[in-house]
């Protein structure tokens, strides 16, 4: 059974612009994820995200869908890194 423990983590990229990376942290494994990535911007409906987040979560267990880290900080630059 896989347990999933959610944490937000927030990047500022400019006044415009904001970046909330839903990582996911296995309790069984105690390796992390980014399990999405979402861009705000001015006047966003946030409940969009949370849909999509369900969705995704639904559709297969992250833990054969995600690339796992030791850490949050490697998580999200990978992730950085594989979308730029």
């Amino acid at each position: 059974m896989n347990l999933y423990e959610e944490h937000f983590v927030w990047w500022r990229q400019d006044s415009h612009c904001a970046i909330r990376y839903t990582c996911l942290k296995n309790l069984h494994t105690g390796m992390y994820c980014v399990h999405s990535a979402d861009f705000f911007r001015e006047n966003r409906d946030d409940q969009q995200f949370s849909r999509q987040f369900l969705e995704l979560f639904l559709d297969g267990d992250p833990q054969d869908r995600c690339e796992w880290f030791d850490s949050l900080a490697l998580a999200i630059a990978d992730h950085i890194a594989e979308f730029s």
